[in-house]
């Protein structure tokens, strides 16, 4: 008997080398300019097609499983983006999928967007399912304005919903040190009432992360002084506790702090291990609250997708 055709395939997170949004759309939606950098902090994805014998109840036959019970429910990104790819495809195979999670979730760190991109990678490998990489970012896009990146990884400027994408084809710092802390209370829909409350004040150019995107491809260090967040005033605004995230990092040793998405993820770049042990050592020290830290590099995929 043939056994079941298996992939395993790692799911990256990704930070906001500065986020400037720029101004509303007439379809709710805003644009923005960023600057993703996948780094080496992964989920784990596993993908199973499973015997007709195995085959679950329901319309589609997917037993979905999770390290994180609470992200276990309908609405995950993965099965959603199982569902989708039925869809289109007609494919029913009786699939069993199963995430491992690294990536703190609602973080700011992509951990969601990572899995369902990773999803639609490893279903056109499993399946045979030839999807060019247009095919595939048409299906990113509707899973969510940061999935297609994930389809190419490495290091991209984003512009619009952040879906049109130009690889800058490096990695920004050799070590990044992140910081992704316990909110005193959830805040709900989190990055939809965070776009809400953006103010005229809280919108700009998109000029600094664009001048930092040229200056990558040039080969330049990473230049702090043009990581701005559109989400950083009314986010600490929100949850001012946060402030203590940044200044007890800055006490640590580190050379800036950004704040990555829509947050609570903080983090800093340096250029040995060495330097971001020291700095995550101190920050345990300093900071009194609940908070998970990582030390990671650039993530840049031998085979991108997009």
């Amino acid at each position: 008997m043939t056994p079941p055709r298996s992939l395993t395939l790692s799911a990256p997170a990704k930070l906001n080398l500065g986020l400037e949004v720029t101004g509303r759309r007439s379809d709710d939606f805003h644009d923005l300019v960023t600057i993703f950098q996948a780094v080496t902090l992964e989920d784990t994805l596993t993908l199973s097609v499973l015997s007709p014998s195995h085959a679950t109840v329901g319309q589609h036959k997917t037993t979905f499983s999770c390290s994180d019970p609470v992200l276990a429910g309908p609405d995950n990104l993965v099965t959603r983006a199982v569902d989708l790819v039925r869809s289109v495809t007609g494919r029913d195979d009786p699939l069993a999928v199963t995430l491992t999670k690294a990536i703190p979730a609602a973080s700011g760190l992509g951990g969601a967007s990572s899995d369902a991109a990773t999803t639609l990678i490893g279903l056109n490998d499993l399946w045979s399912l030839g999807l060019s990489g247009p095919d595939l970012n048409r299906l990113a896009l509707r899973l969510g304005s940061d999935v297609p990146f994930f389809l190419l990884g490495g290091c991209a400027l984003a512009v619009g919903r952040g879906e049109r994408l130009r690889s800058l084809g490096i990695v920004a710092a050799p070590w990044f040190v992140v910081v992704a802390p316990a909110l005193s209370a959830p805040i709900p829909r989190k990055t939809q009432s965070l776009f809400a409350a953006l103010s005229i004040d809280d919108m700009t150019s998109g000029e600094k992360v664009r001048i930092q995107a040229a200056g990558l491809e040039s080969g330049d260090a990473l230049d702090p002084d043009l990581l701005d967040n559109s989400f950083e005033r009314q986010l600490y605004r929100l949850r001012p506790e946060l402030e203590r995230v940044r200044d007890a990092l800055s006490l640590a040793g580190a050379p800036f702090v950004a704040v990555s998405g829509a947050g609570p993820s903080h983090y800093s770049a340096v250029e040995s291990r060495g330097d971001a042990e020291r700095i995550v050592t101190a920050f345990r020290t300093l900071f009194s609250g609940e908070a998970e830290i990582f030390v990671c590099t650039g993530h840049s995929p031998a085979n991108p997708r997009a």
